[in-house]
């Protein structure tokens, strides 16, 4: 759940926004479904966002949530058309966005969840 406090332009985001890798944890996770979340939170263009866990930040905070299923979506769309799996594009992407969002804790197993999402919204568009 989120809500967003006009008279004070704070958006509470819940588990939308947090300062962490997402997790992708049900099978009913999509990265798709996140962004166009992300989105609609994003276009009121609050001025303070209070994420789930962590420090309360700016728009910086969306941004940087987005750009990175943003990154994982195309990245995932490359490796699936070059044929490899789910499992060897999360071997791949676990590193390179580690590094890339390097702000945020040790992903564990969250980027491997986030490419199995990735993988099963493109089945579910075809």
């Amino acid at each position: 759940m989120t809500f967003h406090v006009e008279e004070d332009d704070i958006l509470f985001s819940g588990d939308v926004i947090m300062p962490a890798f997402p997790a992708f944890n049900s099978p009913y996770s999509s990265v798709t479904r996140w962004i166009l979340a992300l989105d609609e939170l994003q276009a009121p263009q609050p001025s303070i966002i209070v994420p789930s866990h962590g420090h309360t930040g700016s728009m910086d905070l969306l941004e940087d949530y987005k750009s990175y299923l943003v990154r994982l979506a195309s990245r995932v769309d490359e490796l699936a058309a070059q044929g490899l799996s789910s499992t060897d594009a999360g071997t791949i992407l676990t590193p390179e966005l580690t590094r890339a969002f390097g702000q945020w804790p040790a992903p564990g197993n969250r980027v491997e969840g986030a490419v199995s999402a990735a993988y099963r919204d493109r089945s579910r568009s075809r």
